[in-house]
């Protein structure tokens, strides 16, 4: 049973990689453009949040619904000077129970989860090709699906309604990374998550031709956490990448500046 449990964690690690990583890359990505842009960056956080900071914050309204749990004040939009915060939703949980530990965890990364679903409505509604349809290369390997998706992406643009698409995608993903409070409200569900992964292995486990017949055609760890990871990572991959473009941009022309002064 103990060999089982680590098997079952080291699983549950990996798979939080393929969601947590992304999520990560995008912060750096963001965090390195308001540094290049020095005392511009408020204007242009204010200025993307307009799209940005609704996604943000309606991504944790619908998980806390979602999860039972009470949504006590919400701002979809309102800059704080004080705070620094564009929008936020305040909202209240039962400590003790299960399902709100959980939650809890699945508010703070809602932005990831949302932002991801909204970037892949944009990118699917204008037609233009979206990850998730290149995962049976997963077999050859993960960096050929990701690498055959962005070729496509960038050569399938060739119309201002796709264009349009791709900017309010790195608008909302360039918000969709999880504040502190965001995170810290994740690992207060860590173990709930946990719990309930160990004991879903464990069912699972007990009585494999239920599971078989009535749990894994409707709920699969694997393929869901895969499917997840495909809306983060091509969201992030439009983020990090624009991010990264206009942080050099930025540097550049500060540097030309200097030269001509």
């Amino acid at each position: 049973m103990l060999n089982n449990i680590i098997i079952w964690v080291t699983q549950l690690a990996w798979l939080s990689l393929f969601i947590l990583v992304p999520g990560f890359i995008l912060y750096l990505a963001n965090e390195a453009w308001y540094s290049a842009i020095g005392r511009h960056s408020r204007k242009i956080e204010l200025t993307t949040g307009i799209v940005g900071t609704p996604i943000h914050e309606l991504s944790h309204a619908v998980m806390v619904k979602l999860f039972g749990m009470r949504i006590v004040e919400m701002a979809l939009y309102k800059p704080d000077p004080q705070s620094n915060s564009l929008g936020y939703v305040n909202y209240s949980y039962q400590t003790g129970s299960l399902k709100h530990g959980i939650g809890r965890f699945f508010v703070g990364i809602a932005p990831l989860i949302g932002g991801g679903l909204a970037v892949y409505g944009l990118l699917w509604v204008t037609g233009l090709p979206v990850l998730h349809d290149y995962m049976y290369f997963i077999d050859a390997g993960a960096l050929q699906a990701f690498t055959a998706w962005a070729k496509d992406l960038v050569m399938a643009i060739d119309r201002p309604a796709e264009l349009i698409a791709v900017l309010l995608g790195i608008m909302i993903s360039t918000h969709a990374t999880p504040s502190k409070s965001d995170m810290a409200g994740s690992l207060s569900g860590v173990i709930s998550v946990l719990l309930f992964y160990l004991a879903f292995r464990f069912l699972t486990a007990l009585f494999p031709g239920i599971a078989a017949q009535y749990v894994y055609p409707y709920f699969n760890l694997e393929s869901g956490a895969l499917s997840l990871a495909a809306l983060i990572i091509q969201m992030a991959t439009l983020g990090a990448l624009a991010s990264a473009l206009f942080a050099l941009l930025a540097i550049g022309l500060g540097r030309l500046r200097s030269l001509s002064s």
